[in-house]
């Protein structure tokens, strides 16, 4: 299971036209290879095919949720406030994200089946939120400290929560860990920029640097210890990246634009995303140490698309003209649903949602629609 966070993990619910909610409201079966889930946005599937996320409506505040096919959609409840979201899911069916509290503050929650969301406490105040976890149940995330400042934390159930420190300034933030418990994230330095960073229990915290300028992140960090991310170059443009112990952070390019992200990585190495072309539309990308980037747009034909996620199997799931595709070298693209996609596992699942227009006593409200999730495979 590789680790990763997803900048379109939370998808912003926007407005759809008049005729394109109609059709969805009275066309909106589900198609073939697809399984309709409910109301919500999915974050993150595990490898059996078990959805989190969060649901919500106009009329009730957002919940975590766990969706199985056996059980459908459970709401995870909350840690005694109203609102709750979870963020990942592992293997295990452990679920994590973050919850208010009966007086208002906001934890980070560990959920199973078994004992329910437990509070994980802060590092010191009120505020505290988990992003992602792995197999033997670590929990990464950042909370704010005694001072007031935001960092990195790491979780287990043995030593509780972690301060993981800084690059020497203020505040960093976990986003991913893999299965030997390496913790990729974001700090600032002691000169104020913000740097992408690896921690291990051995060496702590390690400054991964910069493509040469003033800024960089990790996203995510696969079982062999390669992180992901985007940084500033010195010509100001912003590239993804991948660092290894060995060749420290190496460009991977760009598709002729000046704007591009990295938001999954395999075991393998490989790496997809998005990236500006010359003629500014966003193109999904696929890259790897032999064949380098790989504009996936173009292959497709489309006008803008995003890649999200990559399995073991090299397959990529992403979004393309708002429809949801699966591509690999083999077969090439195949188009599911009108949608947007989130997650893939191993097994070629692709996790996503929808939107559907609201209506109220028989009448649609055109500036509001609600997402509906979905698992597709093809």
């Amino acid at each position: 299971m590789v680790h990763c966070i997803m900048r379109i993990g939370q998808v912003h619910m926007g407005a759809i036209p008049l005729v394109s909610a109609l059709i969805l409201l009275l066309c909106g079966c589900p198609q073939s290879g697809v399984s309709g889930l409910g109301l919500g946005t999915p974050l993150r599937m595990n490898e059996d095919g078990l959805v989190a996320g969060y649901s919500w409506s106009l009329d009730e505040p957002s919940h975590a949720f766990l969706w199985d096919s056996d059980g459908g959609q459970r709401d995870l409840g909350t840690l005694g406030g109203t609102y709750s979201q979870a963020t990942d899911i592992n293997d295990n069916g452990e679920t994590v994200g973050w919850s208010n509290t009966l007086l208002g503050a906001t934890h980070a929650f560990l959920w199973d089946s078994v004992n329910g969301m437990q509070d994980l406490g802060t590092l010191g105040t009120e505020f505290s939120s988990a992003s992602d976890m792995n197999n033997a149940g670590q929990v990464v995330g950042q909370s704010s400290t005694s001072s007031g400042d935001s960092h990195a934390f790491l979780w287990d159930g043995t030593s509780g929560m972690r301060d993981l420190g800084t690059l020497g300034g203020l505040a960093s933030s976990a986003t991913a860990v893999n299965e030997a418990g390496q913790v990729a994230g974001v700090s600032t330095t002691d000169a104020g920029e913000e740097h992408a960073f690896v921690w291990d229990s051995a060496t702590g915290m390690q400054d991964l640097g910069t493509l040469g300028g003033a800024f960089s992140e990790a996203t995510g960090i696969n079982d062999n210890g390669q992180v992901i991310g985007q940084s500033l170059t010195d010509r100001g443009s912003l590239h993804p990246f991948i660092w290894d112990s060995t060749r420290g952070m190496q460009d991977l390019g760009s598709l002729g634009g000046f704007e591009a992200f990295a938001y999954d990585v395999n075991n393998n190495g490989q790496v997809v995303g998005k990236a500006k072309t010359d003629f500014d539309y966003w193109h999904a990308f696929i890259w790897d140490a032999t064949n380098g980037l790989q504009d996936l747009g173009a292959l497709g034909g489309f006008l803008s698309s995003s890649g999200v996620a990559i399995n073991e199997a090299g397959q990529v799931a992403g979004t393309a003209d708002e429809q949801v595709f699966l591509w690999d070298a083999t077969e090439g693209f195949q188009m599911g649903r009108d949608g947007v996609a989130v997650d893939l596992n191993d097994a070629g699942q692709v996790a996503g949602c929808f939107y559907i227009g609201r209506i109220v006593w028989f009448i649609l409200i055109t500036g509001y629609s609600e997402p509906h999730v979905f698992v597709w495979e093809d």
